[in-house]
């Protein structure tokens, strides 16, 4: 058993690590490519794309530094069970979903805005600008993630049955698996804002605005993501040696990770749609924002149905339907 546990303790920290460094290491890679390619076609604008590439690949990085940073808090805190060796497997999987997924997310909007730099060399700065709010915003889920790894981490010492390893394990999928869709959703929408900027220089300002909140619409179905991990936080360590009640604990975890999958691209679809049209019709920004701000407030009520679903589950008194 405690071969297990150092093989399960280790293959966790590798996996960890690998996944939110194929994530980054794409999405700079994309963003690199974008950016040598808008200097080649506009040579005169290499000093505003050189210096947003720098910082573009400075917040890609991000997920990898987290991504490190939590692995390495596991390895020099090894489980002493195999309980808590299981329970990693939940820290494992909050941060480097979000890692990967966020990573290569985040190079979208920076490929786009080069683009839109090589065709508007006089609006670099405000292109840039645009690009900072967007990426910085991506990072939320990621945020998000490593945010519960920690707790899920603190936890691990107190656990005395694989019941309470497989909670926190829920809790882990739970706020990996939502970070998923508003990661791709945001890093599409950001995209299509900074291209958007790229033809029409005029509708900076309205761009800025209707990015900042829709990004926010985005995400939300992140934060019930994040809810229902804190929830299954809470009961991890009241959870009776039940395995079958561990088990239950993934599926709840599972309605609402995959609950938000599809909403978050969905919305960001939506939203990169209105973008365009914000700069092919800008006088149309009032009617267009408010109609696309109308669809994603509808689009979120798939992941709040997975929330009450998931919540319902969650109090539901397991013991007694057993």
């Amino acid at each position: 058993m405690i071969a297990l546990a150092a093989f399960i303790h280790y293959i966790t920290i590798g996996l960890t690590t690998a996944a939110s460094s194929i994530g980054v290491s794409l999405g700079q890679a994309a963003a690199t490519r974008a950016g040598l390619e808008a200097i080649d076609r506009q040579p005169a604008a290499r000093t505003d794309i050189a210096r947003t590439l720098i910082i573009a690949l400075a917040l890609i990085e991000t997920g990898a530094m987290l991504g490190l940073l939590v692995p390495l808090i596991l390895f020099f805190r090894p489980p002493l069970t195999f309980n808590g060796a299981l329970a990693e497997i939940g820290v494992g999987i909050a941060i480097s979903l979000p890692a990967l997924f966020t990573g290569y997310a985040s190079s979208m909007p920076a490929s786009e805005a080069f683009n839109a730099m090589s065709r508007q060399p006089f609006l670099a700065k405000k292109i840039r600008n645009i690009l900072i709010l967007s990426q910085s915003l991506i990072q939320t889920p990621l945020i998000f993630g490593f945010c519960i790894a920690l707790l899920i981490a603190s936890l691990i010492p107190s656990l005395t049955n694989s019941s309470q390893a497989m909670a926190l394990i829920a809790s882990g999928l739970s706020i990996g698996l939502g970070c998923v869709g508003p990661a791709v959703g945001s890093g599409y929408f950001t995209a299509h804002a900074c291209k958007s900027t790229g033809f029409n220089k005029t509708v900076f300002q309205k761009i800025f605005t209707f990015t900042l909140i829709s990004q926010a619409i985005i995400e939300t179905p992140v934060i019930f993501a994040s809810i229902i991990s804190l929830l299954l936080l809470s009961i991890a360590p009241t959870v009776p040696d039940y395995p079958v009640i561990g088990l239950a604990y993934l599926v709840f975890a599972f309605t609402m990770g995959i609950g938000t999958l599809g909403a978050g691209i969905s919305s960001g679809r939506v939203a990169a749609s209105a973008a365009l049209q914000i700069g092919y019709n800008p006088s149309l920004y009032t009617f267009i924002s408010r109609s696309s701000m109308l669809a994603q407030g509808l689009i979120d009520t798939i992941p709040i149905y997975a929330f009450i679903i998931a919540l319902w589950l969650l109090f539901t008194p397991l013991i007694k339907v057993l």
